[in-house]
């Protein structure tokens, strides 16, 4: 069984969507779980996911406890009616993960996280042996993402994938041409 997923993709890849995707499905699928999607900042999240709904409008309405009780804006959470929940944060607050206990966590632009973060977060997956999910475009200097991308290619027990901005058909081809 594979816990451990790399995507490295280009922009506009589509790797948002894929993210908000897994995160409703595990928490829907799996009662009481802890579902973190974690991006370089908190004010990052915020942006790329919540302040637009994203988040809180990818799945059915009728999954999320009713009210502030299901759409909590001020810790970003979505709280199911199965107990699960979803956690929106960035990796610069790391040290507020210390011994929690996830049973999903995706990392989104991982190679811009601080170290830190998951230096606090890997013992968390231990007691549920939780998923994690890397997801990022390829930076432009050599980083943690870069070794880990290696990592997930040559062992059998992860799973790497990698695309490019080409791959997503409502990409405009003119422009990506021309770039």
């Amino acid at each position: 069984e594979i816990k451990s997923i790399f995507v490295q993709c280009g922009r506009k890849w589509g790797k948002t969507e894929i993210i908000l995707y897994i995160l409703w499905r595990f928490a829907r699928t799996h009662p009481g779980a802890t579902c973190y999607y974690i991006s370089p900042y908190f004010k990052q999240s915020k942006e790329i996911v919540w302040a637009n709904r994203r988040v809180q409008n990818f799945g059915p309405r009728r999954w999320l406890l009713p009210g502030s009780h299901g759409v909590n804006n001020t810790e970003l959470r979505l709280n199911f009616t199965n107990s699960s929940f979803i956690k929106c944060d960035g990796s610069d607050n790391f040290d507020a993960y210390r011994g929690i206990e996830p049973h999903l966590v995706v990392l989104e632009e991982s190679k811009d996280h601080r170290p830190e973060f998951w230096q606090a977060m890997e013992p968390n997956v231990l007691p549920h042996n939780a998923p994690v999910v890397w997801i990022g475009t390829p930076p432009d200097r050599e980083c943690d993402f870069v070794v880990r991308a290696e990592e997930h290619r040559k062992d059998p027990k992860k799973l790497f994938i990698q695309g490019s901005a080409w791959d997503n058909p409502h990409n405009d081809r003119v422009w990506l041409t021309e770039k």
